[in-house]
C-alpha cells in the first residue's frame, strides 16, 4: 500500500473505502474497517469483527456475523447487526448527532447494544425548546429487554417511555428526553413490540458516559487521505490492546454457536468453483471463471477476467469485479453488481439490488420488486415482472419497466424509456430522451432536452421541461404540459387537457386519423405564440359526420386565444366557417367556431374561444386555412 500508511488502533486486516457515488461494499471473513463515503451505499460486512460507518447518504448496512461496530453517520440510515454482540449508533458522534435524522435500527440475533446518547450528547435531540422533535429520532426494530441494551446520555429522570398501541395490536414506546426545559419532550427514539412494563430503571437501559467520539476518531479519521479501494496489507502501528469494544460488557447467557461459512479460493488460472447448499464464501481472484453458489446465502467475488457467476437458491451477494462478466442471482433477493467491464447481469427470482458500474452493461431484474442502476456507460435495463426502481445514470441508456409499476429515470444521456404495462413514472432527466409508457396511467417527465414524449393507453399525465419536445397522450383521457419551449402536443384519442406552457407551441387535440370525432379536447397555449390545429390538409376535425347533428359532442375548447399572437389552423375554404359569439353568464364573450359546409342542417360545432373580442372575423391573420 505504498504512500497510504495509517494508524489503526484495533487489529482489523483489511480497509475497505467507497466513493462520493452509491454502491455495495462488501466485507471479508476477517475483521474490516468499512467506510462508505459519500452516496446511498449497500455495505454488508461479512463475516469477523467489523467496524464500519456508513458516512454521508442514506445507507443500508447490515454487520453481518461477529461483533461489530456500526456507525449509520449522516443521512436516514437502516443499520442491522446481524449475528454477534453488536453496538448500532445510527448518527454521526463528531457533529450533528442525529439532528434532522431517522434512522432504522435492528440488532438482529444475539446481545446488542443501541446507542442514544454518549459522554456528551443526547442523540437525536435537534435543540429546538418550542418543538417536539418528532422529526429526528431511531426506530429499534427488535429490542429484547433483559438481553439489549440502550445506552442514554445522563440519567433515567431525564426521560421518559410513553406506550401506545398501533392499529395492527403492537406495543410501541416512545423514548422522550426532558431537559427541564419548557415544552421541551424530545422524542429520540422509537422502540417496536415492546411491553408496558418495561421501566427506564431496568438494567436493559443504561447511562454509562462513554466516549463514542474519540472511538469514531481513532478508527476512521487516520482513512480520510486514503483513496477509494481496497487495502488487505495494512501498515502502520498496529495496536493489539482490544479498546472497550463492544462498550458494555455484556453478560454472556451461553456459547453462541455458528455455522461457519464454506470458503472457496480460486487461483491465476481459469477456475470451476461450486459451492454447497449451506453459506459460502467464494473468490474467482484471476482468470475467467465459472463460479456457482448453489443453495444458501452466498458471497461471490470474481475477481479479474471474464467471469461467469451464478448465485443459486437464497440471498446471495455477487460482484463482478474486473473484466465482463455474466452473474446470475437465481432465486432470492440477491445483490449484484457488475462493477467494471460490460456485464450482463440478471436477478432472478426475488426482490433484487443489481448495480452495473463501469461500462455498458445489460441488466434484467426478472421476477420481483427489483432495485436497479446502470452506471456509468450505455446500458440496457430491464425491470421484467413486478414493481421495479431502475436508474440509468451516465450514458446513453435503453431502459425497459416490464409488467408493474415501475420508477424508471433515465439519468444524464440521451435515453430510451418505455414503462410497459402498469402505472409508471418515468422521467428522462437530461438528454433526449424517447419515452413511452405503455399500458396503464402514466406520468412521463421529460425534463432537459428535446423529448419525445408517447404516453400510450390509460389517462396519462405528460410534462415536456425544458427543450423543444413533441408530445403525445395516446389512447385516454391525458393531461400534457409542453413546459418550456417550442413544443408540440398532441392529444390523440380521448378527451385530453393540453397546455403548451412557455413558447411557439402547436397544439392538436384530435386523434389525426379519426379526426377528432366524440372528443372533447381542452387547449391552452400558455405564453408565446401558439397555433392550435382544428383541420389540417386533408379533413375537418371535430367533425362527426353526422348530417342532423349540431357536433355539441366533439369540439376543442381554446381557452386563451390571443387574436395578435395566436393562429388557429382550418381546413378547407375560409367560406366553410363561422363564427358564432354569445356571452357567458359570467360576463365574457365566447365565439363557437362553426363548419357550413353549404349543406342542408350542416352547421358543425368543431371548436369554442373562450374569452374574445367581438370583433375577431374569419378574415383576420388570426385564422389560416390549409
Amino acid at each position: 500500500m505504498p504512500n497510504n500508511t495509517v494508524n489503526i488502533p484495533i487489529p482489523f486486516s483489511t480497509i475497505i473505502i467507497g466513493t462520493n457515488d452509491g454502491e455495495i461494499l462488501i466485507g471479508t471473513s476477517e475483521h474490516d474497517v468499512i467506510d462508505g463515503r459519500g452516496g446511498n451505499d449497500n455495505i454488508s460486512g461479512l463475516i469477523g469483527n467489523d467496524a464500519i460507518s456508513g458516512d454521508k447518504g442514506n445507507d443500508t448496512i447490515d454487520g453481518g456475523e461477529g461483533n461489530d461496530l456500526i456507525f449509520g453517520h449522516d443521512g436516514y440510515d437502516s443499520v442491522s447487526g446481524g449475528s454477534g454482540q453488536d453496538v448500532l449508533i445510527g448518527v454521526n458522534p463528531t457533529s450533528g448527532f442525529g439532528t434532522f435524522e431517522q434512522d432504522i435500527l435492528t440488532g438482529g440475533a444475539d446481545q446488542d447494544l443501541f446507542v442514544l446518547g454518549d459522554k456528551n450528547h443526547v442523540y437525536y435531540n435537534d435543540n429546538d425548546a418550542t418543538t417536539p422533535g418528532s422529526g429526528d429520532y431511531a426506530l429499534i426494530t427488535d429490542f429484547t429487554p433483559g438481553q439489549d441494551v440502550i445506552e442514554l446520555n445522563g440519567s433515567a429522570e431525564l426521560y421518559s417511555l410513553d406506550f401506545y398501541t398501533t392499529s395492527d395490536g403492537t406495543i410501541k414506546a416512545d423514548i422522550v428526553y426532558d431537559s427541564g426545559v419548557a415544552a421541551r419532550g424530545e422524542l429520540i427514539g422509537i422502540l417496536e413490540n415492546v411491553s408496558p412494563t418495561l421501566q427506564l430503571t431496568d438494567s436493559s437501559f443504561i447511562y454509562q458516559q462513554n466516549d463514542y467520539e474519540s472511538l469514531y476518531n481513532q478508527i476512521f479519521t487516520p482513512l480520510i487521505d486514503l483513496p477509494p479501494g481496497n487495502y488487505n496489507n495494512v501498515t502502520g502501528v498496529i495496536i493489539t490492546t482490544f479498546p472497550p469494544f463492544p462498550v458494555y460488557p455484556f453478560p454472556i447467557p451461553g456459547p453462541v454457536i455458528n455455522t461457519p461459512p464454506n470458503i472457496i479460493n480460486g487461483t491465476r488460472r481459469n477456475d470451476i468453483l461450486v459451492g454447497t447448499d449451506g453459506r459460502d464464501i467464494i473468490y474467482g481472484f484471476q482468470g475467467n471463471d465459472d463460479l456457482s453458489g448453489l443453495g444458501g446465502n452466498d458471497s461471490i467475488f470474481g475477481g479479474q477476467g471474464h467471469d461467469t457467476i451464478s448465485g443459486g437458491d437464497g440471498d446471495d451477494s455477487l460482484e463482478g469485479g474486473l473484466g465482463n462478466d455474466v452473474i446470475t442471482g437465481d432465486a432470492g433477493n440477491d445483490f449484484i453488481s457488475g462493477d467494471q467491464g460490460n456485464d450482463d447481469l440478471s436477478g432472478g427470482l426475488g426482490n433484487d439490488t443489481i448495480s452495473g458500474g463501469d461500462g455498458s452493461d445489460t441488466l434484467s431484474g426478472d421476477e420481483g420488486n427489483d432495485d436497479i442502476s446502470g452506471g456509468n456507460g450505455n446500458d440496457q435495463l430491464s425491470g421484467g415482472l413486478g414493481n421495479d426502481t431502475i436508474l440509468g445514470e451516465q450514458g446513453h441508456d435503453t431502459i425497459s419497466g416490464g409488467d408493474g409499476d415501475d420508477n424508471l429515470d433515465g439519468g444524464s444521456g440521451s435515453d430510451v424509456i418505455t414503462g410497459d404495462a402498469g402505472n409508471d413514472v418515468i422521467s428522462g432527466q437530461q438528454g433526449n430522451d424517447v419515452l413511452s409508457g405503455g399500458l396503464g396511467n402514466d406520468t412521463l417527465f421529460g425534463g432537459q432536452g428535446q423529448d419525445s414524449i408517447a404516453g400510450g393507453d390509460g389517462n396519462d399525465n405528460i410534462e415536456g421541461g425544458n427543450g423543444h419536445d413533441v408530445l403525445s397522450g395516446g389512447l385516454g383521457q391525458d393531461t400534457i404540459s409542453g413546459g418550456q419551449g417550442r413544443d408540440k402536443l398532441f392529444g390523440d384519442a380521448g378527451s385530453d387537457l393540453l397546455s403548451g406552457g412557455d413558447g411557439n407551441d402547436t397544439l392538436i387535440g384530435a386523434n389525426i386519423s379519426l379526426g377528432g370525432a366524440f372528443e372533447q379536447d381542452t387547449l391552452t397555449g400558455g405564453s408565446g405564440g401558439d397555433r392550435f390545429i382544428l383541420g389540417d390538409a386533408n379533413k375537418v376535425y371535430y367533425d362527426d359526420g353526422d348530417p342532423v347533428s349540431l357536433g355539441e359532442f366533439d369540439y376543442a375548447l381554446i381557452t386563451d386565444f390571443q387574436a395578435d399572437q395566436d393562429v388557429i389552423q382550418l381546413h378547407g375554404p375560409i367560406e366553410y366557417y363561422k363564427l358564432d359569439f354569445y356571452t357567458t353568464s359570467q360576463g365574457s364573450i365566447n365565439a363557437a367556431v362553426l363548419y357550413d359546409p353549404g349543406v342542408t342542417a350542416r352547421r358543425e360545432l368543431i371548436g369554442i374561444i373562450q374569452d374574445v373580442s367581438a370583433n375577431l372575423n374569419l378574415t383576420d391573420s388570426s385564422f389560416v386555412v390549409v
